[in-house]
């Protein structure tokens, strides 16, 4: 299925800002089930310097500098997005979530490290005795890391309720799990919170979720950036630690032969996008939506990952003067023909968005939260 993006963010101040630099996350990454056909980011006021670049975590981010004096600040990022299916895990048929654990802790090769990154607080995901006891209940010994992992996303989804008033983007995990409210950054949060803490690797995706599908129920989340996360699951090959070329059908992915060495993906015939910057290629990562209880597959985009909201955060940066400010996010994603052609002069944006007036001074702009 092919998606038009688009994505507004302005600030509109109440005394001029001289100068501001921002650093932004817009563009979205590419990988084997997610190609980007057509993209286009502007700026207005025009940026005098602006440079793209990868960030540490392979995420396209752009740099922008403007030098003259403004009072309102537009960013339009536009794109066309080509998402295929992604195959379903099997949950049951994963390692034991204490191997993985033992494993990205023991292994000195370059994935395992850099999985293993992603197993330690971070700034907003913090570690403490009530998010042991949350996680124990969904990781119990031996249990597959994939299944634990599906219904700490169940449990999430039931135990919590979606309320956009309750938190804000500094709320801490423990505030969340003791009022059991919150957004969908919040759950993320929570979740990636549970499996660092019995030292599982965890990830912080940022994207767009398709809410509105013919026949289907509407999803939670899509009127602003989405966020969900990821949990390391290695191939049967890095988890085992040897091979068995005449066992098939053991991994923890659907017709998986275990032995191939091509990642626990169900189909590894799906297209492999066009090679744009930021192209994932590690499939050991496996996508859960606690705030809509899904697997996701066709009906999220990726735009970027890392250890939390503060890695991926779609526009942040510095600016002088500007005073208090009124921000204003929106966010339309629709679906096209298939056999669509890219249409750079698309509307700009039809969707829904959100406004928020800020009361702290806007010299050091965090960006709009998510979900």
């Amino acid at each position: 299925m092919i998606y038009r993006v688009s994505h507004l963010t302005e600030y509109v101040y109440r005394q001029p800002v001289s100068s501001s630099h921002h650093q932004l996350h817009l563009l979205p990454r590419a990988h084997k089930h997610q190609m980007n056909r057509w993209e286009e980011l502007s700026v207005d006021p025009a940026p005098a310097r602006q440079h793209h670049r990868l960030d540490y975590f392979g995420n396209r981010t752009t740099h922008v500098e403007i030098l003259e004096p403004h009072r309102r600040l537009a960013v339009l990022s536009r794109s066309e997005i080509d998402i295929s299916p992604r195959p379903a895990p099997v949950p049951n048929s994963s390692p034991p979530w204490e191997t993985v654990r033992d494993r990205v802790r023991q292994d000195v090769t370059v994935d395992q490290l850099a999985a293993y990154e992603f197993s330690f607080a971070s700034p907003y995901v913090q570690l403490s005795p009530g998010i042991v006891d949350f996680a124990s209940k969904s990781f119990v010994p031996g249990r597959p890391i994939v299944d634990a992992a599906v219904d700490l996303m169940h449990r999430i989804h039931s135990e919590f309720v979606y309320d956009s008033t309750a938190t804000n983007v500094s709320t801490p995990v423990d505030e969340v799990l003791a009022h059991r409210r919150g957004v969908c950054q919040d759950f993320a949060h929570l979740a990636l919170s549970c499996l660092r803490v019995l030292g599982l690797p965890g990830r912080y995706v940022s994207g767009y979720l398709v809410t509105a599908v013919p026949g289907q129920p509407r999803l939670i989340g899509g009127d602003a950036s989405h966020a969900w996360f990821q949990v390391y699951c290695p191939g049967p090959r890095e988890a085992q630690g040897q091979a068995q070329s005449s066992t098939q059908g053991q991994g923890p992915w659907q017709g998986q032969s275990p032995w191939q060495g091509q990642g626990p993906w169900q189909d590894q015939n799906q297209p492999q996008g066009q090679g744009a910057p930021g192209q994932d290629q590690d499939d050991n990562w496996i996508d859960l939506d606690p705030t809509n209880d899904v697997v996701p597959s066709d009906k999220h985009i990726m735009v970027a990952c890392g250890r939390d909201f503060g890695d991926v955060t779609p526009l942040q940066g510095v600016i002088l003067g500007g005073g208090r400010h009124t921000l204003r996010v929106m966010v339309d994603v629709a679906p096209l023909p298939s056999d669509a052609d890219a249409d750079p002069d698309a509307d700009a944006v039809a969707g829904a968005g959100t406004d928020a007036d800020a009361d702290a001074d806007a010299s050091n702009d965090g960006g709009p939260a998510t979900g």
